[in-house]
């Protein structure tokens, strides 16, 4: 038997993007072609971009991470692609050997469709609390009985308290898939 080469490769980068509003990685992604130095080349392994080497030469200092999925690509707050970066992806610097890159989420609505005995309940001071410190969130009346707001919400208002008045209604949530979220109650006044 004859021994032509070995090697050991080591993994120099993890690249993750992470939802910021939610916490949770973003996992329907890829990597774009890259033009690989000798000894160097790069996988997705479980929703990250795994970086490797066999080379004691520099590797390259960014990689796109694109987003496969485009209805989840439609409601992040993405960068602005540079000359050669894809659309939907994000370019990580490669700076350290872990790194989390928080991708924000674009503005959300969230409509509350409040009904009384008598029909749409209109003219009420509907309101989301999030948890202590967080700011307070006044929904506008459009249509009688419909209350709205659009903005980017943040991790600071996952599962915040939906009032009418100063009676808490009930816990909401935003679905971050979509640029609507849209809840029914009965008015409690």
């Amino acid at each position: 038997m004859t021994v032509l080469a070995t090697s050991t490769a080591a993994t120099k980068h993890v690249v993750r993007l992470v939802h910021a509003a939610t916490g949770q990685p973003i996992t329907a992604i890829r990597l774009a072609p890259v033009a690989w130095p000798i000894g160097w080349w790069a996988r997705v392994v479980d929703g990250a971009v795994v970086v490797a080497s066999t080379s004691a030469t520099d590797g390259p200092d960014h990689v796109d991470v694109v987003i496969t999925d485009g209805g989840l690509a439609s409601v992040l707050d993405l960068p602005a692609p540079v000359p050669g970066q894809p659309p939907n992806s994000v370019r990580a610097a490669l700076t350290a050997e872990e790194i989390d890159i928080p991708v924000n989420p674009t503005e959300l609505t969230l409509t509350v469709v409040i009904v009384g005995t008598a029909g749409p309940a209109a003219g009420l001071d509907v309101r989301v609390r999030g948890a202590t410190g967080s700011p307070t969130v006044t929904l506008t009346e459009g249509e009688p009985g419909t209350y709205s707001a659009t903005r980017v919400w943040g991790a600071n208002l996952i599962n915040a308290d939906l009032r009418i008045g100063s009676t808490t209604v009930r816990k909401v949530s935003l679905d971050y898939g979509h640029t609507e979220t849209r809840i029914h109650v009965v008015d409690p006044t």
